[in-house]
């Protein structure tokens, strides 16, 4: 049995994949005279093993592009940590210290931890009132370590001192190995 789909049987595996009922997209393709005929042989059809390879070979690239699609892009990763490792207070304060992100076009969102306002009031009557605004950047250090990760830099360290280590034993085999003065030559 070949294991190459007939143009039919293709045509009947993009219907069911795109949703259409087994039985409709035989009918449609085979030209049945029925749909109790085409459900029948749907089924018997669907059972048949390149058909069903061909159907899991096209779920799973559907799948594959919905997984890529929802993965964010190394580049896009690196601009994010990028924007934490160089986020300071001064982009959300203005020069008197206080929280003022009035006039700028793009708040660095991705390097806000946490942002809680705090509102009081009291004192006599009410009229003491208080607004307190924090805020908390994410640790630009981490990012720094992580962008250092995604480009390698701590293998190539790891590999040095691997090399360093591979180093360090040979040069101690070759203290143990008898000096050339006492070797007897080759006869």
């Amino acid at each position: 049995m070949s294991d190459i789909l007939t143009q039919k049987q293709e045509n009947f595996i993009t219907d069911v994949f795109q949703d259409v009922k087994p039985s409709l997209a035989y009918f449609n393709h085979y030209n049945c005279k029925s749909l109790n005929v085409a459900s029948a042989a749907a089924t018997r059809l669907l059972k048949v093993v390149k058909v069903q390879a061909r159907l899991h070979q096209l779920r799973s690239q559907l799948a594959e592009r919905a997984i890529s699609d929802k993965v964010m892009p190394e580049l896009e990763r690196k601009e994010v940590l990028s924007e934490i490792a160089r986020a300071r207070f001064g982009d959300f304060a203005n020069k008197d210290g206080h929280l003022d992100i009035s006039g700028k076009d793009k708040l660095n969102n991705a390097a806000l931890a946490e942002l809680k306002t705090t509102k009081w009031e009291g004192g006599k009557e009410g009229r003491a009132k208080s607004l307190t605004t924090t805020i908390k950047l994410r640790d630009p250090i981490a990012a720094i370590k992580e962008l250092n990760l995604m480009d390698g830099v701590y293998e190539l360290e790891k590999r040095n001192v691997y090399n360093d280590i591979k180093v360090l034993v040979v040069r101690e085999e070759l203290k143990q190995l008898p000096s050339p003065d006492i070797v007897e030559r080759g006869k």
